[in-house]
């Protein structure tokens, strides 16, 4: 059943168009079936209409939109060949009008240009239109000027399809738009970061109006007569959400009451999306300020932590409480609500938030239908998960996935159209930010995969005793579980298969058939999964109470409400979780209606306004057949659940007996529904629901023995305290007995939910609420296409056309004359309010004079407020924040210069007091320095006379040491000398030696031989001869040894000695030279000491030890030494000293810095390994530094030098300074 769509315009109305007027035509059959369009003009233009234009309508549709469509609108079908599904009317302009109420004579807009004639159209189906400059100017449905369904959805859907032709851009695409009090958003079906970017925050940001006058897109004006026609009032910024959110805040700060910002639609409108950005938008723009100044440090980190934590929720909840769906990849299986608490005294910064969550559809952990899917976090568990984490938690040993999965696992082929694997990192990020450690974490995800290998968890029958018992068939699926959960194997698989029950005082233990076993381990996995949600949830509000925790009044605080909940669903096969969420979204329906509908026309009643009342659709019919006690579908189902032997088909025969007189509910079978069916009858549709299951699921029931199984003797702490414990509590609490049907009604399901939505209703209804709708494009959410049937089906459900038609013809703002009177009376002046007495009605209308506002077109004066049209108040509004604006301006001006008066005296009078008060403490402390300084120059003076005898000692032990040092390296070249003369004497001394001990041998070898010949010859002849020959010989010998030669040599070494004699004489002698000049160095330091120390005497002495003229007199030590005179050798000594001592160290530190530029060129090209992190730059950079340092230093010390050695040497005249004066010169 789809909402009625009846045209506004009376046959008066459509009789006036004129020729070109702009039209809408209906093109549906139940319209005017008695003149129907011709069939072959209908399907011949909306062929040409899908030829020419293809971003109309709705394509590929899911078989259960498609279903429901069916059941909804199945009277709105086209003439019969027309193929346009999503199209159901067409704009047009008017051609020939027979002014008679019947027909007239259209133009069908194809496409851009072109045209169709269509003769002889009934006014059924013509509603008059709108100029397209018109359109185009306004963000707001409530001000066109024909105001209907087609308008309506022609509006959004130009909007939403703007520019596409023109540009690819889409974000040029306009989603948002006003129907009065409602923000209207389209789901773009895409991502369009362009339109939340930084600069869109900033923007709309509240904080942007503290500067001054915010700018808006348009002016106030003002008519021919002065009348007020338009405003800029800072709410007429183009429409958004963070335009919703901005004028929440600035209502919640200026009024001090709760707001709530109620964000609704179908499934698939993109609800979840808007309460992020929402969300964003709120965290960064109220969570600090600028201003903000260091003794507030600490509130604007926990501000900023909260904001962080708030933020941080999004990706934590949707990954365990979304799911794909058939319509919608990030399903919202949750309501939440979030509560955001500003701090009034710091200018509304975030301080708090807790959420609060509704009714999970814990059935999708272990059944979904087949192109859906289970929560996401289980996917991201398989995608994500390391390689040891599969292997920790047996992940990758189920070979054919897991079954509550529908087959999914770690082998499966990863979805496209989600990243798993990113949102598991994502996800983990999250929890970190919330203050969960890693070993929680890692607990976590434990948890969720022995909920995956509890499904894996097969059942068999055996049959045993005549009845069939379940036995565990899949033991690995049971080992990895018993391991996962931390619980013993045995104690598993029995309180799976097994039940205890008490009777008479005693336990008996049964078996449990197959249907009861895997009930009962589907409830377990239910359960456990339940119970980690809550934990996190926990989890999340306890982080917002850590970071938020400044010590606070609730009177000091301000709540921003943000409701997310489930939209409206509708399936082929609609079970209990439907029931609940549809009657969820009824009582959110009947809040709308009664806050926009019925509480507006009751203060127009009340105030005596003259209002034609507009007629809703109510639906409190609808809510009776669910709520009603003691006969409503949840009071009844309760009722059945405190029998044992109650079934679903018990319940189904009762609410049939029960509500079959009822309006809106309808027991009739359908074709395709089961025997347990029953339709109710919803503000956005008839839909189907299937009683299958409907008692299982509201009991909720928690076996006992498995709650213990987990709680007791269990080794996984993360599962025994935090979900164990909290479901055998449960389990303890809902256990049946006979004494407890009361308790346990009050813990079923329908129960819990209808006090949870009780309990947010009161919450809602004690709020301001902002109501954003969002709305569904095309059913398959394809970007750039619509489905007008869609569209305008979601905005009759939303009550969207009512409430523009409210806005349009109502007065939508209003307040009391006292509030309006001190509001705006500063305006006209303080001489006018107060000769106008104490009336504030008479106040009220002075002030709309002084504006010349048109009391009979823009305002209604009620018996106690005063009711404005939409955009007066705004103009004023202006004016007020203007004339404050400029009024702080003068003020500031004023008092900044009466302040700069005030300081230019006060700055005066402190210098002069403080200039007396320092020279006063500034003569004391003079006297009191001058007086210790006297006995500190006698302290100083001793110490620098200690300090400087040091100095004289240790310079003299310095020059003992040297003179040492080159005695004993003078001994020990002595004793060198005389052991090398000692060695060459020896040497030759052992020389003669042999030399004589051969001639000694060869002249016995010789007698030796002679007495051997004499004995043989004994003849006197012989004997004769033997004697002549050895003198013969001998005499050779003789004049062999006095050969002039031999005597050379002899001369030779004689020489040699004499020679060595003389060097040691003269080396005897220059040592004694040294000596001499090392005593004159000596005497000259001594000098020179000497005379220092007399110089620091005279110019530390007192003043009057100078002359009268001011000179010093001459000191004794000025005198010329006793050594003036002389020109020792010793100085030119020093001066061959220093200056090679200088070319010693330029020479040295050539060859340092040659080394050091050659080691770094052989770095920079490859030669040297191992010093790969060396930086070439920095280290030349480093060399050159330091040489230049050296440079400067080493020329100072050659500039003192020359100078110091050319006054000795003109002083002096000493020649080895005249040899040295050309390395000074070259070395500058």
């Amino acid at each position: 059943m789809s909402a009625a769509i009846e045209s506004f315009d009376n046959p008066a109305i459509l009789s006036s168009l004129v020729i070109n007027a702009p039209i809408y035509i209906d093109c549906r059959t139940s319209v005017c079936p008695e003149k129907p369009i011709g069939k072959d003009v209908l399907s011949a233009l909306l062929k040409e209409r899908n030829n020419n234009d293809g971003s109309t309508g709705g394509g590929g549709e899911t078989d259960e939109t498609s279903s429901q469509q069916q059941q909804n609108g199945a009277d709105d079908s086209f003439e019969e060949g027309g193929g346009e599904k999503g199209l159901v009317f067409l704009r047009g302009t008017v051609v020939k009008n027979d002014q008679q109420g019947e027909c007239m004579d259209v133009n069908a807009f194809v496409s851009d240009g072109e045209t169709t004639l269509l003769k002889g159209v009934s006014y059924k189906r013509i509603f008059a239109g709108n100029p397209a400059n018109l359109i185009e100017s306004l963000s707001d449905v409530a001000r066109l000027t024909n105001l209907n369904p087609p308008s309506i959805v022609h509006f959004l859907e130009d909007r939403f399809m703007r520019n596409t032709k023109k540009s690819k851009n889409s974000s040029l695409r306009e989603i948002y738009s006003k129907a009065g009090p409602i923000l209207i958003a389209l789901n773009p079906c895409e991502p369009l970061p362009s339109k939340y970017d930084r600069e869109v925050m900033n923007f709309y940001s509240p904080r942007n109006a503290a500067s001054g006058v915010k700018a808006t897109a348009s002016s106030t004006t003002t008519g021919a007569e002065g009348d007020v026609t338009s405003s800029s009032s800072v709410k007429d910024l183009p429409p958004h959400c963070f335009q919703v959110a901005s004028n929440a805040f600035e209502q919640m700060m200026e009024n001090q009451l709760d707001q709530a910002i109620v964000i609704s639609g179908e499934s698939g409108s993109g609800k979840t999306e808007t309460t992020k950005f929402i969300m964003k938008f709120l965290a960064a723009t109220t969570s600090h300020d600028s201003s903000s100044n260091g003794e507030e440090k600490h509130n604007i980190d926990m501000f900023n932590a909260v904001s962080r934590d708030l933020l941080m929720t999004n990706p934590i909840l949707e990954a365990f409480g979304n799911a794909k769906t058939a319509r919608n990849l990030n399903s919202s299986r949750f309501g939440k609500l979030i509560d955001i608490k500003f701090d009034k005294k710091s200018n509304g910064k975030l301080a708090q938030a807790m959420i609060e969550t509704y009714l999970l559809e814990k059935s999708r952990v272990v059944h979904h239908s087949k192109r859906e899917r289970s929560f996401h976090v289980f996917y991201q568990l398989l995608a994500g998960a390391s390689k040891e984490e599969k292997k920790k938690w047996f992940l990758d040993d189920a070979k054919e996935g897991f079954n509550y999965l529908g087959g999914f696992g770690v082998q499966s082929k990863k979805s496209v159209e989600i990243d798993d694997e990113n949102k598991h990192k994502e996800t983990k990020e999250a929890l970190k930010a919330i203050g969960i450690a890693d070993k929680t974490i890692d607990d976590i995800y434990q948890t969720l995969a022995s909920v995956l290998h509890l499904g894996n968890i097969e059942f068999d029958t055996l049959n045993e005793s005549g009845h069939d018992a379940a036995v565990v068939k899949t033991k690995d699926a049971l080992k990895y579980t018993s391991e996962l959960l931390g619980v013993d194997s045995a104690a598993l698989e029995r309180s799976l298969i097994k039940r205890v029950i008490s009777a008479g005082g005693e336990k008996i233990e049964t078996d449990l058939t197959l249907t009861q076993a895997n009930d009962a381990r589907d409830a377990l996995a239910k359960a456990m999964f339940e119970a980690l949600f809550e934990y996190l949830v926990s989890k999340i509000n306890e982080s917002f109470a850590r970071d938020g925790a400044v010590q606070r009044d609730d009177e000091d605080l301000v709540s921003l409400n943000i409701l997310d909940i489930y939209g409206f669903e509708s399936f082929q096969h609609n079970t209990f979780e439907q029931l609940c969420i549809n009657y969820a979204n009824e009582s959110m329906q009947k809040m709308f209606n009664h806050h926009l509908f019925v509480v507006e026309q009751k203060d127009y009643e009340t105030e005596n306004i003259e209002w034609s009342r507009i007629e809703f659709v109510d639906n409190s019919s609808t809510l009776e057949v669910i709520e009603n006690k003691p006969m409503g579908l949840f009071a009844l189902l309760d009722d059945q659940a405190s029998f044992p032997g109650a079934t679903d088909e018990t319940y189904h025969a009762k609410i049939v007996s029960e509500l079959s007189n009822m309006e809106k509910f309808s027991c009739m079978r359908k074709k395709g529904t089961s025997e347990t069916s029953f339709d109710i009858v919803h503000y956005a549709g008839s839909v189907t629901y299937e009683c299958a299951g409907f008692l299982e699921k509201n009991r909720d029931a928690l076996p006992l023995d498995l709650a213990t199984a987990l709680y007791t003797d269990n080794t996984f702490e993360f599962m025994k305290t935090n979900i164990g414990e909290a479901l055998h509590n449960r389990a303890m609490e809902t256990m049946v007995t006979k004494a407890s049907k009361s308790a346990k009604m009050k813990s079923t399901v329908c129960t819990k939910f209808r006090n949870q939505l009780s309990g947010l209703l009161q919450k809602l209804n004690s709020c301001e609420p902002h109501f954003i709708r969002c709305v569904k494009p095309n059913a398959s959410l394809v970007p750039t296409e619509t489905d007008q049937k869609l569209i305008l089906h979601q905005c009759a459900c939303a009550g969207i056309l009512e409430a523009t038609r409210i806005a349009q013809a109502g007065y939508p703002t209003r307040s009391l004359y006292e509030d309006f009177a001190h509001r705006f009376g500063f305006l006209v002046g303080k001489d006018v309010i107060e000769s106008s007495g104490v009336d504030s009605k008479t106040v009220t209308k002075m002030i709309l004079e002084h504006f010349s506002v048109d009391a009979e077109e823009h305002v209604k004066f009620g018996t106690t407020k005063i009711f404005f049209k939409q955009g007066v108040l705004g103009a004023l509004e202006d004016a007020r924040s203007n004339a404050i604006y400029y009024s702080k301006i003068i003020q500031a001006s004023y008092k900044g210069f009466k302040q700069r008066k005030e300081y230019q005296r006060i700055r005066s009078a402190t210098i002069i007091a403080q200039a007396s008060w320092k020279g006063t403490k500034q003569r004391k402390e003079f006297i009191t320095l001058r007086d210790r300084n006297r006995a500190a120059l006698k302290i100083q003076m001793a110490a620098k006379k200690k300090a400087f005898n040091a100095r004289v000692q240790l310079r003299v032990a310095e020059r003992e040491r040297r003179e040492l040092e080159m005695r004993l390296e003078e001994e020990k070249r002595e004793k060198e000398e005389k052991e090398r003369l000692r060695k060459e004497a020896e040497a030759e001394a052992a020389a003669a030696a042999r030399k004589r001990e051969e001639e000694e041998a060869k002249a016995k070898a010789e007698t030796d031989a002679a007495a051997a010949a004499l004995k043989r010859n004994n003849s006197p002849e012989s004997t004769l001869d033997r004697e002549n020959s050895s003198a013969a010989s001998l005499s050779e010998d003789v004049d062999a040894l006095n050969n002039p030669f031999v005597k050379a040599l002899k001369a030779e070494n004689e020489a040699l000695r004499a020679s060595v004699e003389a060097e040691r004489e003269e080396k005897m002698a220059l040592e004694r030279q040294i000596e001499e000049l090392r005593e004159q160095i000596t005497a000259a330091d001594d000098a020179l000491v000497a005379a220092m120390m007399q110089n620091e005497q005279n110019q530390q002495s007192s003043p009057s030890a100078s002359t009268p003229t001011g000179k010093q007199e001459p000191s004794r030590l000025e005198k010329p030494s006793a050594h003036a005179n002389k020109v020792p050798s010793g100085q030119a000594s020093r001066v061959i000293q220093f200056v090679d001592g200088m070319k010693g160290e330029f020479n040295s530190m050539t060859r340092v810095l040659d080394d050091d530029v050659e080691f770094i060129r052989e770095v920079a090209a490859g030669v040297i390994s191992g010093v790969d992190g060396m930086d070439v730059q920095k280290e030349f950079k480093v060399l050159q530094s330091r040489f230049e340092h050296w440079k400067h230093d080493y020329k100072e010390r050659l500039k003192f030098g020359e100078r110091f050695l050319k006054k000795e040497s003109m002083d002096k005249g000493t020649p080895e300074l005249t040899k040295k004066k050309s390395f000074f010169g070259g070395k500058k």
